[in-house]
């Protein structure tokens, strides 16, 4: 993989399958992007004779290729370019497709389609969110207390498995292998989530849970957490199935594998605000991912936070939209939210902020200091002034402050909800990694309410 992502030529289809394997090969050159880092670029020649082609073809969903590496098949293409060179009396063409995942060492001569069955990604360093690693380390000393010897044993979990839709499930499990020399032996137990179907689907069809369980799993460490590497299952003939039965390859994806931050969580940074078991385990990521499809004007302003953060004011704002859009997505006879009524004063007890807090309960009203319509006042307040650039009467770390506070506020409120009771929120208000916040927060609160 490694090589492949460092560059690498060969010829490439464009359409699967070819037509004629000669007739339809683009020369090509495969390589990540360095001025973009994670994008995966691939550039092609058009070949002479086939400039009487179409210049413009449709954008393909998958290119298959053999490489002087591996045979590959890239997917995600996200854009495609073209460029024509005049030169010795001819013109030469070319493509250029940004692209964002790809697979590598497929047998291209057995693929029935570029279709896949099976997406799974791997997450290093986990096992304090997941909570789903038994290692056991015995040793046995000398009489001085001098080592004799040492035996590890892994014993992972057993697969957790829930339904995305009919014929699609969601898998969690550890993976685990042993790699280097006898002298160097490496233990590498990353979580693996993984997406499966009955029948072959689409490569965004899988992408799409997996990205929104990596943003739920970022949510939980305030960070984006990238996985480190994956695996994937194509569609293949059937006698090939049944000669290697679910053969799986490597698989790299720029979105879930490369980011600006840290790859895992590391020191202060390794406590989670909550932890797999808070939210339901599977079912739980499974509900989460519902929630992204349903409701992404809500979820959104919390994830995209984390993939790319953001300043305080814009914190503020964002967070203070998807508060209002939860709290009105509740609203009417059969929610939990109320609309003020036309013609009456807008109160404190009707801002969203205020409702969602109330229906969040307990934890987080302690968390602010007892008294959430107090800081539901100054949230709004504050948003208020940002969103109509009118002069505050906050300061910069009160804005941050607040957008802080509505952002744990809304993930309380979102997770409890996925979970089915108030154990996330329990364990947000709780966290070690929240409690400088509540800390700060609260003093706020208070000076708040002795001023004049």
């Amino acid at each position: 993989m490694v090589d492949v992502l460092n560059g690498v030529l060969g010829h490439f289809w464009l359409n699967f399958p070819p037509r004629s394997l000669e007739d339809d090969a683009y020369p090509g050159y495969v390589h990540q992007d360095r001025e973009r880092p994670g994008m995966l670029i691939l550039n092609t020649l058009l070949p002479l004779r086939g400039l009487s082609r179409p210049l413009r073809p449709s954008r393909p969903s998958a290119i298959t290729g053999a490489t002087t590496e591996a045979s590959v098949i890239v997917y995600g293409i996200d854009d495609m370019r073209q460029r024509s060179i005049r030169g010795h009396g001819t013109r030469s063409g070319s493509y250029e497709f940004d692209c964002e995942a790809i697979v590598v060492g497929v047998d291209l001569g057995n693929l029935n389609s570029t279709l896949l069955r099976h997406l799974e990604v791997h997450f290093p360093d986990l096992s304090d969110w997941s909570q789903f690693l038994d290692v056991h380390e015995d040793y046995e000393l000398l009489p001085d207390d001098r080592p004799k010897s040492m035996t590890i044993k892994i014993e992972p979990e057993l697969e957790l498995t829930a339904d995305l839709r009919e014929g699609q499930q969601l898998k969690v499990k550890n993976n685990w292998q042993a790699t280097g020399p006898l002298d160097r032996r490496t233990l590498y137990v990353p979580l693996a989530i993984t997406s499966e179907s009955d029948v072959p689907l689409p490569y965004e069809d899988h992408l799409q849970p997996l990205l929104a369980v990596q943003d739920l799993i970022s949510l939980a460490y305030g960070e984006s957490i990238m996985a480190d590497g994956g695996r994937a299952r194509i569609d293949v003939l059937d006698s090939y199935e049944r000669l290697k039965p679910r053969r799986t390859y490597p698989w790299w994806s720029s979105r879930l594998m490369v980011g600006a931050h840290d790859t895992a969580p590391t020191s202060a940074r390794s406590f989670p605000a909550w932890r797999f078991n808070d939210i339901g385990q599977a079912d739980g990521l499974v509900a989460w991912v519902n929630l992204c499809t349903e409701h992404p004007r809500a979820v959104n302003p919390l994830v995209d936070n984390c993939r790319k953060p953001a300043g305080p004011v814009q914190v503020l704002l964002d967070i203070a939209v998807g508060i209002e859009y939860w709290v009105e997505t509740w609203s009417g006879p059969s929610g939990w939210a109320t609309s003020p009524q036309k013609g009456h004063p807008f109160n404190d007890s009707d801002r969203r902020g205020a409702q969602l807090a109330r229906h969040v309960g307990d934890h987080f009203t302690k968390w602010v200091g007892g008294d959430s319509s107090t800081w539901a006042k100054e949230f709004h307040t504050a948003y208020n002034g940002a969103k109509h650039i009118k002069p505050s009467s906050h300061s910069t770390r009160e804005i941050e402050l607040l957008g802080q506070s509505g952002r744990a506020l809304l993930e309380c409120a979102l997770l409890d909800h996925v979970a089915g009771n108030d154990g996330p929120s329990r364990s947000i208000c709780d966290s070690f990694r929240n409690y400088q916040l509540g800390q700060d927060i609260r003093d706020l609160m208070q000076g708040k309410a002795s001023a004049p």
